[in-house]
């Protein structure tokens, strides 16, 4: 006989199994979720509806302004065109006027008792650990004296050339102790050339000793003194040894031609006396 096998499944076992257990809920088709779906079409709406009215507001004032422009293109007209030529005008005299003023404080000494602002750049700080301020003696400086054979722009404010001494007497006895250059001298000339520091040259391109020096803008006063100081001792190679006497300086810096003045060296002399700048000259500790 044929035995029955243990894994024989009755028909009714096989429709319990197809039959959804209490709880279970039999899906006969697709699922809609209408209200997910009319959510999702209203947002598109007022999408829709937002992007519309943001067209029509942008075509709305792009007009606006292109009706604007063109209706105000002649009132702008009308009134830009005068601003600007007053403008100009402004722009221009300005302009003359500050020239017209560089031009007269170049050609004369300033009236006025007021000192220059800007302290004098150090040389290194080798050179001048050992270099002392100047005090003049004699009952202070003097003016130069000024004869009607004097140019206008060699009358020297006494204030002035005292305030620039106090200021550059410690550059000047730096380069005299490295070049041999009596400071005296060095002091003279940039007294003169840059009426004591109130030039223009001076004043914007830190240049105290006159269009020989004038070809280029210096860094700092004290770069312009060094240039000085190496320009007078290449000039000054062919007139041999001169010594430490400022007198035979002078007289060398007018034979070089470094000015066209047929008087320098007695106008630096003059200086020299004047401001007692010999004292400059006296050795220090």
């Amino acid at each position: 006989m044929r035995r029955e096998s243990n894994y024989h499944v009755s028909r009714n076992e096989q429709q319990g199994q197809r039959r959804p257990q209490p709880g279970q809920q039999t899906i006969n088709g697709p699922i809609f979720n209408w209200r997910l779906l009319l959510l999702r079409v209203w947002q598109g709406l007022k999408r829709l509806v937002a992007e519309c009215w943001y067209l029509l507001l942008r075509r709305r004032s792009s007009a606006a302004i292109i009706s604007a422009r063109s209706a105000g293109t002649p009132m702008m007209r009308g009134w830009i065109n005068p601003v600007l030529k007053v403008a100009a005008a402004l722009v221009l005299f300005f302009y003359f006027t500050q020239r017209d003023i560089q031009f007269s404080i170049q050609m004369k000494a300033p009236l006025g008792g007021s000192s220059s602002t800007a302290a004098a750049t150090q040389p290194a700080a080798g050179q001048m650990s050992m270099v002392q301020p100047v005090r003049l003696l004699g009952g202070g400086a003097q003016p130069v004296a000024q004869s009607n054979n004097d140019p206008e722009h060699h009358r020297l404010n006494a204030g002035q050339v005292e305030q620039y001494i106090e200021r550059f007497g410690p550059v000047a006895r730096a380069e005299m102790n490295k070049y041999g250059i009596p400071a005296s001298v060095s002091m003279a000339q940039a007294i003169l050339e840059s009426q004591a520091g109130q030039s223009v040259s001076a004043q914007v391109d830190n240049n105290h000793f006159g269009a020989p020096m004038g070809d280029q803008t210096y860094d700092s006063s004290w770069r312009n003194w060094r240039e000085h100081s190496l320009l007078l001792l290449h000039r000054t190679r062919e007139q041999g040894e001169i010594g430490n006497d400022y007198r035979a300086w002078a007289r060398a810096i007018q034979q070089i031609g470094y000015s066209d003045n047929p008087n320098y060296a007695n106008e630096l002399l003059s200086i020299i006396d004047r401001f007692h700048l010999e004292q400059l000259d006296e050795s220090t500790i």
